[in-house]
């Protein structure tokens, strides 16, 4: 099994824990120096560090999730708020098919403010890494979109935010099914389950952490 760990703090660094069987290998950096001509992600333009901002072109499992998230926050549900949170981030992160290039990196809207550049680097360089090949080999319709989710695990997490050690960050474990595209992208050999961390800052919920799994 492969996992595959991304763990944000205040100070701008970024941990990665990768292991293979007994293998673990840890690296550690500081926030990245950009090189003249060096992609960056794009950051979404919102005037509220609390405003959840939807993607362009979202899908209906998108856009039902989306709502739902609204719903959560004009009824004060706090429980809903931190799920679809973590939802509609695995929603956004994992679908490609509404994305228009590398940098364009899904979620991050849901992701700590003043850590979503750092955590779009990483994802331009990890996860996102090979998206213009996928994109100009089968067209923006064939790239991978996720067509059903399922939260299977929902329990305290051991993160710990440095700006704020009493908040309480929450793990929810939830399971990915890829739309099928005849002629698409292969989807076999994507992430079919991650575990993301969500934690409760000044009224709203974020992502703090993703773990992939590979099963």
């Amino acid at each position: 099994m492969e996992r595959k760990k991304l763990k944000l703090s205040k100070k701008g660094k970024i941990t990665i824990y990768i292991s293979l069987g007994v293998t673990v290998v840890a690296l550690m950096f500081a926030v990245y120096k950009m090189l003249p001509g060096e992609t960056t992600p794009e950051i979404p333009d919102t005037s509220s560090v609390t405003e959840y901002i939807q993607g362009k072109n979202p899908t209906e499992v998108q856009s039902t999730a989306y709502d739902a998230l609204i719903a959560a926050i004009d009824s004060e549900n706090q429980e809903d708020q931190a799920k679809y949170v973590a939802v509609n981030f695995v929603l956004d992160f994992f679908t490609w098919s509404n994305l228009t290039a590398r940098e364009n990196i899904g979620g991050l809207t849901y992701v700590i403010p003043d850590l979503r550049n750092n955590f779009g680097m990483q994802a331009i360089d990890e996860y996102y890494l090979n998206f213009e090949e996928f994109k100009k080999k089968y067209g923006s319709s064939g790239m991978c979109e996720v067509e059903k989710y399922e939260v299977i695990k929902v329990g305290q997490s051991k993160f710990i935010y440095e700006a704020d050690k009493s908040a309480k960050a929450i793990d929810y474990t939830i399971s990915i099914t890829y739309k099928s595209k005849a002629s698409g992208m292969p989807t076999d050999g994507l992430k079919s389950q991650t575990v993301i961390t969500v934690l409760p800052i000044e009224g709203r919920y974020y992502v703090a952490g993703v773990d992939y799994v590979n099963k």
